[in-house]
């Protein structure tokens, strides 16, 4: 699957994806609802890539596909992310949520 040259981001504390495994996630901030939105409207791609203390990610991220989504009554979503590549971070954007 050739990916494309932007996919919004999850930035977590002390979670990698990596290519070929399964990450469960609960999807309940504001900005992360917004880039499910828009990620499975679309290519149903994003990454995750660990923070550094700052809360900046690592330059190398993982670009996984949601398999499956549960949107539940309160707005939140619980997931299933399968890992496909390893990438690198060329550029990050905090304040637009999603792609950017």
């Amino acid at each position: 699957m050739k990916l494309p040259a932007e996919v919004g981001i999850m930035v977590l504390p002390n979670a990698v994806l990596f290519p070929g495994v399964l990450m469960p996630l609960h999807i309940f901030e504001a900005r992360y609802r917004a880039m499910l939105a828009d990620a499975l409207a679309g290519d149903r791609l994003f990454a995750v890539g660990l923070a550094h203390d700052t809360g900046a990610p690592c330059d190398v991220a993982g670009v996984g596909l949601v398999r499956t989504c549960l949107k539940l009554a309160d707005g939140t979503s619980n997931l299933v992310l399968q890992g496909l590549s390893r990438v690198r971070v060329l550029d990050f954007q905090w304040e637009r949520p999603g792609r950017g």
